[in-house]
C-alpha cells in the first residue's frame, strides 16, 4: 500500500498459472481528507472484528469493513517517534516504533464504541548485548505467551508477554532480520533476512535452526 489510496481485494480460485488474474477489487478508497502525510506505512486486518487498521508515519486509522465500502471508525496517535510496522492478534495491536527501540501493545475493547487502551511496551535494554540495535519486525506467540522480534543486527529476541522481560536472544543472521512468521500449531518460526536468506526455527527443539536456500 503506497500513497493515499488503498484497495480491498478478494482472491478467486483459478489456475495457479493465472495468479495475476486471481485478485478482484471489491472496495477501497482514498484517505486524503484524513492523512497527515501521503504514505500508508503498514496495514493489518482483524478478521474476527472485521476491522482494517492503516498506519501512516504518525497515526493509526481504523475502518469497519463489514461492507465492501470501508467505514471510518476512529484514529489515534500511538507513538510520538512514529510507526514502523503493525501486527494484530486477538484484540491486541502491536506497533513497532519508527526508531526500532520498542514494540507497544494496545488492547481494543468493543462495547457500544471502540475503546483503545495502552497495555505495555517491549523494549531493547540499553545495558544488554543488543544495545544500539533496532526492532524491525515482531509477532506474538499465544501458546508460549511471548513476543518474538527481529533486529537490525540479525538477532531474534524473545520477550515474556506477562512482564516484558527478555527470555532469550539468539543470532540468526549477520544482517538485518526483515520479516518473521510464527506457525503456532506446527511450532515453527520462519524468518527472512536483508540478504535474501530464510531460516526456520522449531520451538519444541530449543530453537535450533535449519537454513533454507533462498528461492530466486
Amino acid at each position: 500500500l503506497t500513497l493515499s489510496r488503498f484497495w480491498m481485494v478478494h482472491p478467486r480460485i483459478t489456475d495457479a498459472d493465472a495468479l495475476a488474474n486471481t485478485l478482484k477489487v471489491i472496495g477501497g478508497g482514498k484517505l486524503n481528507q484524513r492523512l497527515n502525510d501521503k504514505d500508508i506505512k503498514s496495514s493489518v486486518y482483524d478478521e474476527f472484528g472485521k476491522k482494517l487498521f492503516l498506519a501512516t508515519a504518525k497515526q493509526v486509522f481504523i475502518f469497519d469493513v463489514t461492507e465492501p465500502q470501508p467505514k471510518f471508525v476512529d484514529s489515534f496517535d500511538p507513538i510520538a517517534s512514529g510507526i514502523l510496522q503493525m501486527t494484530f492478534y486477538k484484540g491486541n495491536l502491536f506497533i513497532i516504533q519508527a526508531d526500532g527501540k520498542a514494540v507497544g501493545v494496545w488492547k481494543l475493547h468493543q462495547t457500544t464504541r471502540l475503546k483503545i487502551e495502552k497495555m505495555a511496551d517491549f523494549v531493547l535494554p540499553e545495558e544488554s548485548d543488543i544495545k544500539g540495535e533496532g526492532i524491525t519486525c515482531a509477532q506474538y506467540h499465544s501458546i508460549h505467551r511471548m513476543l518474538v522480534g527481529g533486529t537490525t543486527a540479525g538477532k531474534l529476541v524473545f520477550w515474556d508477554a506477562s512482564d516484558g522481560s527478555i527470555l532469550s536472544v539468539i543470532t540468526a543472521y549477520d544482517c538485518s532480520v526483515t520479516c518473521l512468521k510464527i506457525a503456532e500449531e506446527s511450532g515453527y518460526l520462519f524468518t527472512g533476512s536483508s540478504k535474501g536468506k530464510v531460516k526456520t526455527f522449531k520451538f519444541s527443539s530449543g530453537l535450533k535452526s535449519e537454513e533454507i536456500e533462498p528461492v530466486d
